[in-house]
Parts: C-alpha cells; sequence; structure tokens
C-alpha cells in the first residue's frame, strides 16, 4: 500500500514538472514568436529608413548641384552688373566714379534718368529747391509766425506801396535771421525762398528782373558733372538763353486775342504772343548743344537734354519752333494767366492778388511799379 502512495506521489510530482516545463516552453515560443515578429519590424523599419536616407542624399545632392547652380549664376549677374556699372557711370574719363559701388546706392540704369521727372535748368527765383520736407514745413510755419505776429499786412494783396514795402523787407528779415542758425545745407534753401521773396510782384514793387536760370543740383549729381563741367554747362546755357531771348524780343507782340481760360466778370485782361522763327531757334539749339557736347560729351549731353525738355517747352518755346501766347487777367484781389504754345504746353495759374510773371516772359513783360496788367518792356 506505502509502495502505491509513493508510487501515485512520484507520477503526479512528475506530472507537475512535465506541466510546469510545458508552461514555460509555450512562454518561450510565444517570446520567440514575439521577437521575431518584432525583429522583422525592425527589419522592415531599417530598410525603410535605408532607402529615406538614400532619397534625402539624393535630394542634398541635387540640392547642392541647385545652390551651385544659382552662385554661379549670381556671380555672373554680379560681373555683369559690375561691368555695366563702370560703363554706365558718368564722369571724368579715367577719373573717380561719381557712383561708387562701395556706397549703399541701389544702381539706376542711365536709361531710367529721364523717367525721374527731373528738371535740369530753374530760374534762380523761381523758389523751387532740393529742400528736404522737414526745411518745407519750417518755411511754412515762419510764413504763418510772420502773419500771426504782423497781422496789419494781412490781406497781402489789398496793401499800400509803403505797406507792402515794409512788409517785404520784415519778411526778408525773418527769414535771414533763420537762416543763420541753420546748416550749410539747408541755409541755401533759405538764400532761395529770399530770392523769391524779394521778386515777388507787390504794389509799389511790381517789375520782376528777366529770369537767369541754373543748373538743378539733382541733374549735376545724375550726370557727375566735376565743378569745371558744371561751369562749362552753366555759361554755354547763359549764352544760349541770351541769344535767344534777344529773338524773341524780335518777334513778341500785344494780342487782341484772349484765352477762354481766362475769364472773369469785368476784369481787365492782357494777351502778348510770340511768333514762331524755326529757323533762327534751331541754329541756336545747334550751337548750344555743340557746347553741351564740348563740356559734357555726346551722351550726358543727351541725358542732360532729356531733363530739360520740359524746361526747353516751357520756357523756350521749343527753339522758335512753336508760337507763344500768355493771356492775364486782373482784378481786385484776383488774378491769373493762361500759358500755351501750339506744341502742346499749356499752364495756367490763378492767385488771389497780382500774378507773377513766368519766368519764360519776365525777359519780354513786366509790370507798371504802380500795379497794373504786364506791358511789353521798355526796350521794346
Amino acid at each position: 500500500m506505502k509502495r502505491w502512495i509513493i508510487v501515485l506521489l512520484f507520477l503526479a510530482l512528475a506530472g507537475s514538472v512535465t506541466w510546469s516545463e510545458r508552461r514555460q516552453l509555450r512562454r518561450t515560443l510565444a517570446e520567440r514568436e514575439r521577437l521575431s515578429f518584432e525583429w522583422k519590424r525592425l527589419d522592415r523599419r531599417a530598410t525603410e529608413m535605408e532607402a529615406e536616407m538614400g532619397r534625402l542624399e539624393s535630394e542634398v545632392a541635387t540640392g547642392e548641384q541647385l545652390l551651385g547652380s544659382q552662385r554661379r549664376v549670381a556671380a555672373t549677374k554680379a560681373e555683369t552688373l559690375r561691368r555695366a556699372a563702370l560703363t554706365n557711370t558718368f564722369g571724368p574719363q579715367n577719373g573717380t566714379l561719381a557712383w561708387s559701388e562701395e556706397e549703399p546706392f541701389v544702381w539706376l540704369e542711365k536709361k531710367h534718368l529721364s523717367s525721374l521727372g527731373v528738371v535740369a535748368f530753374r530760374a534762380a527765383d523761381s523758389g523751387e529747391t532740393d529742400a528736404a520736407f522737414d526745411t518745407t514745413l519750417l518755411l511754412n510755419r515762419l510764413k504763418q509766425q510772420f502773419f500771426a505776429e504782423h497781422p496789419e499786412f494781412a490781406p497781402w494783396s489789398s496793401l499800400t506801396p509803403e505797406l507792402a514795402a515794409k512788409a517785404k523787407d520784415e519778411y526778408v528779415k525773418m527769414l535771414a535771421d533763420a537762416a543763420d542758425s541753420l546748416d550749410e545745407k539747408t541755409r541755401p534753401v533759405f538764400a532761395a525762398a529770399i530770392r523769391q521773396a524779394e521778386n515777388s510782384p507787390l504794389p509799389g514793387a511790381m517789375t520782376q528782373a528777366p529770369a537767369t536760370y541754373g543748373l538743378n543740383e539733382t541733374a549735376v549729381t545724375l550726370l557727375g558733372m566735376s565743378a569745371a563741367e558744371r561751369g562749362e554747362t552753366e555759361r554755354a546755357t547763359a549764352e544760349m538763353v541770351e541769344r535767344y531771348h534777344e529773338l524773341e524780343r524780335r518777334y513778341v507782340s500785344e494780342s487782341d486775342e484772349h484765352a477762354s481760360e481766362v475769364s472773369g466778370p469785368e476784369q481787365p485782361r492782357a494777351s502778348f504772343a510770340v511768333a514762331a522763327f524755326p529757323d533762327e531757334g534751331g541754329a541756336v539749339k545747334a550751337e548750344w548743344i555743340a557746347g553741351l557736347n564740348a563740356a559734357l560729351g555726346a551722351e550726358r549731353t543727351e541725358y542732360l537734354l532729356q531733363m530739360a525738355a520740359s524746361w526747353i517747352r516751357s520756357d523756350l518755346g521749343d527753339f522758335g519752333e512753336a508760337e507763344r501766347t500768355i493771356t492775364f487777367r486782373e482784378g481786385p484781389r484776383s488774378g491769373g494767366y493762361s500759358d500755351k504754345t501750339t506744341k502742346g504746353y499749356r499752364y495756367s495759374q490763378g492767385t488771389g492778388g497780382p500774378v507773377p510773371i513766368p519766368a519764360g516772359w519776365r525777359h519780354l513783360l513786366a509790370r507798371p511799379a504802380e500795379g497794373g496788367l504786364p506791358q511789353l518792356r521798355p526796350h521794346q
């Protein structure tokens, strides 16, 4: 009996060990299967990563190739622009370039100069300057301050000759005092404003001197003129203007045909005309251009003429090719004029008082000292 019990116990123990081993085997097999699956998954991921690395390497190589190509193109363009800059720079031959490539300057090709709207020549007392915006504001504030401190000078257009002369003197003094405290760059702007004030028509001081013209500083800079070139250009231009004005004095006359743009209830009007004289004017133009060519060379002269085109049209009647006409009107505290040519130039202005004679007509017309409509100058 005891033997059977021992046998049964042995068999039970052996069965328990066998079951435990089988369970461990099942776990081992499951773990191996899991590890095999994980290995396959990692292997697939490694393959995918290798493919991705290959793709990235290919893209990097392509990017480097493209970047190298872009660098070569940029270098070629930079060299082209550098060479163009050397040929696109105005200035004395074998001299210092007017526009240094070392400066923070946006390059402007010469072919675009005419689109800037720069007028090459200005009347000295036109009041036009290259003033900065803050300088213009300062001039406006001074004008407002003047009338605030001197209400006796308002309205300007109704002053007696004595008060008008006193008002002009006081205003010029204010501008001169203000100019003393300005820097060298701003002071010329006030000098131009003073010249304009001194030459403005006022009762008792109506006559404006004939206009003299000078080069616009911006045009001088754009064309890279040296001091000697600028002086020769202004000398040739002054001689041309003098000769041209003398021709116009021969062809100017009073006119009974008044511009329709200038009208007003019972306002007196006066009109004048300068007949065309293309042959004589063309000869003056040719000599002027020859002088400019000698001073600046043919290329810069061409660009200077482009920038002077509007001035030639408005003040020189296209060198006698056009007939010029002007009509003035004037009444109590009101005035105006219409200036035009047969080649399309047209400009009108109205004011609350005596209107200034345009610069292009001052060598032909003048106002009587006591006021009234413009008349032909006495030497006519």
